[in-house]
C-alpha cells in the first residue's frame, strides 16, 4: 500500500483484525489538532467492522473502506450531514459539501494501484522467467568448472558459494512471483518433496550469511517422509532462516528440529528473537505487519515474510505455522528483550 503515502488525505490502516499497521496525516495539509491520530482513537477504529461512514468522538467524519484483508479509514475530515466539527485548523482544512467527493477520490487511489499492480505483474513475469534462465547458466557454467577442473578447496568453496548464491536468487524471485499472485493453481506440481532435504539445503544457502554474524545452524532429529504439493517449497525454509538470523543477535544458534509423527511432519526453528508482546504472536502472520520489538531491530521490511509463509503452507499443504516464545535464557540487548522464539511447521504426511 505504498501508494497511499501519496495520498492528501489522513488515514489509518489497520489489519483484519484491527491492528494498527500504518498511519499518515496526510501528504498535501499541515494540521494544529491531532485528535483524530490512532492513539487517541484506537477503541473507535477498533471497532469499526463494516466499510463505509462514521463519525468520531471529536466529529470527524472517517470513510472506511475494505481492501486487500486490510481496513483503510480517511479520517480527520469535515464532511456535510456526517461531521460536527469546523474550523480551518482542525482537521482537513478543506470542507467536502458532499460524501461523494471523498468517495470519488479513494476509489481513483485504489483504481491507479490496480492499474499499477497488473503492469507490474507483466514486468515482473518477464524479468523472472529471464532472471531465472541467466541463474541456470550461471549454475551450470559452475558446475562444469567443479566437474572438470582439478581445484583447491579454497576455490571450490568459492564455487559452493555460487550454488548457495544462484539457488537464494532464485528463491527470492519465487517469494516475489507468490507475493504478487497467491494463486497457487498455475504452479507445477512437485511429487515426493523430502522436507528434511529442502531444509538442509536451504542451511548450506544461509551458512554464509549467518558465519557473517557468527551464528551456528544445526539439526537434530530427522524425517524421512515426504510430501506433494506446488513447486517451490524452497520458499518456507528460505523466509524462516532468513527470518532467524535476520532477527537473531550475533553469536547465537539456530536450532532446527525435525521429527515424524503420526500424520504430519513437524519442523521447529528456535532462536532468540525480539520480545513479542501476547497480541501480536496472531497478527505477525498477517500481510504488512511487524511486531513493534522487530520494527526495533530491523526498521527495513515490509511484513510478508510470515505472511507469505502461513499461505504457501496452508494453500500449497495444508500446514499450519504458529510461534511461541519462552524466558529460558532470556536477555536484553539495547534496550529489547530477547527471548527463545520457536516457529513450529506442522505438515500433513
Amino acid at each position: 500500500m505504498k501508494l497511499l503515502e501519496l495520498s492528501i488525505l489522513p488515514y489509518v490502516v489497520l489489519t483484519h483484525d484491527h491492528q494498527l499497521v500504518m498511519e499518515s496525516k496526510g501528504s498535501f495539509f499541515k494540521f494544529v489538532d491531532d485528535n483524530f491520530t490512532f492513539e487517541k482513537n484506537r477503541d473507535f477504529y477498533q471497532h469499526i467492522q463494516m466499510p463505509g461512514w462514521n463519525t468520531s468522538p471529536q466529529g470527524y467524519a472517517v470513510y472506511t473502506i475494505f481492501f486487500n484483508n486490510l481496513f483503510i479509514s480517511f479520517t480527520g475530515l469535515k464532511v456535510k450531514d456526517i461531521s460536527s466539527i469546523h474550523g480551518k485548523d482542525k482537521g482537513v482544512p478543506y470542507y467536502f459539501k458532499d460524501k461523494t467527493q471523498v468517495e470519488d477520490y479513494v476509489k481513483k487511489i485504489i483504481a491507479i494501484y490496480q492499474d499499477f499492480n497488473r503492469d507490474n505483474a507483466v514486468l515482473f513475469n518477464e524479468y523472472s522467467h529471464e532472471t531465472k534462465e541467466i541463474l541456470r547458466d550461471i549454475y551450470q557454467k559452475a558446475l562444469e568448472i567443479k566437474n572438470n577442473c582439478n581445484l583447491s578447496n579454497y576455490y571450490n568453496e568459492l564455487l559452493e558459494n555460487i550454488f548457495a548464491f544462484t539457488g537464494l536468487l532464485s528463491t527470492k524471485t519465487d517469494i516475489i512471483g507468490f507475493v504478487n499472485n497467491t494463486d497457487l493453481s498455475s504452479y507445477i506440481p512437485e511429487n515426493n518433496i523430502c522436507v528434511h532435504k529442502k531444509f538442509s539445503k536451504l542451511i548450506k544457502c544461509f551458512n554464509a550469511k549467518a558465519k557473517n554474524k557468527n551464528i551456528d545452524i544445526i539439526t537434530e532429529g530427522s524425517s524421512y517422509r515426504t510430501i506433494s504439493g506446488p513447486r517451490g517449497f524452497e520458499l518456507i525454509p528460505f523466509l524462516l532462516l532468513e527470518n532467524a538470523i535476520k532477527y537473531s543477535p550475533q553469536n547465537n544458534t539456530i536450532t532446527l528440529y525435525f521429527e515424524d509423527l503420526d500424520d504430519r511432519i513437524s519442523v521447529k526453528i528456535e532462536s532468540m528473537g525480539p520480545y513479542i508482546d501476547e497480541t501480536e504472536l496472531h497478527n505477525i502472520f498477517s500481510k504488512n505487519y511487524r511486531g513493534q520489538f522487530a520494527r526495533m531491530v530491523e526498521p527495513s521490511g515490509h511484513g510478508i515474510g510470515l505472511y507469505t509463509v502461513k499461505e504457501f503452507l496452508k494453500k500449497g499443504f495444508n500446514g499450519i505455522i504458529s510461534v511461541s516464545q519462552s524466558k529460558k535464557n532470556a536477555f536484553t540487548l539495547n534496550n529489547i528483550s530477547y527471548l527463545q522464539t520457536v516457529f513450529e511447521l506442522n505438515i500433513p504426511s
